[in-house]
């Protein structure tokens, strides 16, 4: 069976996932479908709600109601969520306690505490949807990517529209950082990035049989690279590529060749239409990856002064080695000109920082160990779901972004990243 993205096959599969009381998969379905759409209503630059911790935690609401709803169900069934090696519970407790150590040097003890919280509850969500997908089929699970696509492309529309219509009402519009939905447009770049994982890695352009989907799909590719190298991410547009490399070098799988002919051919197209769209500041546009490159003085300035952020931060992990500052605490900790720094833009220095060598090892390999053992266990498979393949390479991509980036920092990508990953560890039959 060849799941579309066509709304009535959803419709008809959300009907049976509820018929089937299984209430975990459809809202997480649901979530997939609307959480695009809804960060554009409630995000702060659409000027309905001024309260960006709520448009910044939802998808943790979503998260612990997936939490609870799964764990409720567990009590009636066989729920494996708690049933986990005892090797991953030590970890746990080791980066739990390592977490609670840390806040004695954190500057903001409630800020720490609620980043804290917010990754346990990123961890329990990635149990939970194990558990879910450990019940269903590979036909059943490819319906989470194709709703993931659909939500994406849905919310495309109503974000143009809602740009151009407080952009041509507002002199003062700040194309970097007023975008509706996004207060960076690097942001826009994660979003593009995640799609294109996603579509690159759906079953019709692994399995090219259907003459529909010749015309759909690298359609739907060269529109997603267009806007990605238009918004002039360099990261997410590094990122991506590296990840296509990786599993086009590590993975089998039929009509090889033609998918690789596609996604280049995708690839290229995106490139030259970007060129043809007004770039709106030095911020956009596929020219800022020639020109940062060629004008830059330094490798501090090629790399947007990420060498400096990221100097200042080792300096201060030597200061507190062990177990760290907390999470949430750069702000306080590493200066920047005039200015500010979030997160280190670094998922190493992130973790190391936030918990010290002991929690932040042990954080990592809560990403690493996963994402290797789904590689090696996929290389096994001899016919393996595209639906597993394209969340492992969501992950990976989300994952080798945070090397230069925050996409495993807020709760909107690591949300993708745990349903990607989800899906990589889950590719076998139910």
């Amino acid at each position: 069976m060849t799941v579309s993205l066509n709304y009535s096959h959803l419709r008809t599969r959300l009907t049976e996932f509820r018929d089937e009381n299984n209430i975990p998969v459809t809202l997480l379905l649901l979530s997939l479908l609307l959480m695009p759409v809804f960060r554009l209503i409630i995000h702060p630059n659409s000027g309905l709600l001024t309260d960006s911790r709520f448009y910044h935690n939802y998808p943790l609401y979503i998260e612990l109601v997936i939490i609870i709803l799964t764990m409720a169900i567990g009590f009636k069934q066989q729920s494996t969520i708690f049933r986990q090696s005892r090797v991953l519970w030590t970890f746990f407790f080791i980066w739990l306690v390592a977490a609670a150590v840390g806040l004695e040097q954190s500057i903001n003890v409630g800020k720490a505490v609620i980043k804290n919280a917010e990754f346990l509850i990123h961890f329990f969500f990635a149990l939970s949807l194990i558990d879910i997908f450990r019940k269903t089929s590979p036909t059943d699970r490819s319906y989470i990517s194709a709703t993931a696509i659909i939500g994406i492309l849905l919310f495309l529309p109503f974000f143009f529209v809602a740009t151009f219509l407080i952009s041509a009402n507002s002199e003062a519009f700040n194309w970097s950082t007023d975008l509706p939905a996004f207060s960076n447009v690097r942001h826009l770049s994660f979003t593009m990035a995640i799609v294109i994982m996603l579509l690159a890695f759906a079953r019709p352009c692994m399995e090219i049989k259907d003459g529909r989907y010749l015309y759909i799909f690298p359609v739907l590719l060269s529109a997603c690279w267009t806007i990605l190298f238009w918004s002039g991410g360099r990261g997410s547009i590094l990122a991506t590529f590296s990840t296509l490399a990786i599993c086009t070098a590590i993975f089998t799988w039929r009509s090889k060749k033609s998918w690789i002919r596609l996604n280049l051919f995708a690839i290229f197209t995106g490139a030259f239409l970007s060129i043809l769209l007004p770039a709106p500041n030095d911020s956009y546009g596929i020219f800022r990856l020639y020109d940062d490159t060629i004008d830059s003085q330094s490798i501090n300035q090629l790399s947007a002064s990420r060498l400096t952020i990221w100097k200042e931060t080792t300096e201060h992990i030597i200061e507190a080695p062990w177990t760290g500052f907390g999470p949430n605490q750069t702000v306080y900790l590493v200066e920047f000109g005039d200015g500010f720094v979030i997160h280190p833009h670094n998922i190493v220095l992130q973790a190391l920082l936030a918990w010290g060598v002991i929690g932040g090892i042990v954080f990592l390999g809560f990403i690493v160990t996963p994402l290797l053992s789904s590689a090696l266990s996929l290389r096994k498979v001899k016919d393996m779901p595209p639906v597993s393949l394209a969340g492992f390479a969501l992950a990976l991509m989300l994952f080798v972004h945070a090397f230069v980036d925050s996409t495993l920092y807020h709760p909107f990508t690591i949300f993708y990243f745990v349903v990607g990953l989800s899906l990589a560890m889950t590719h076998r039959q139910a």
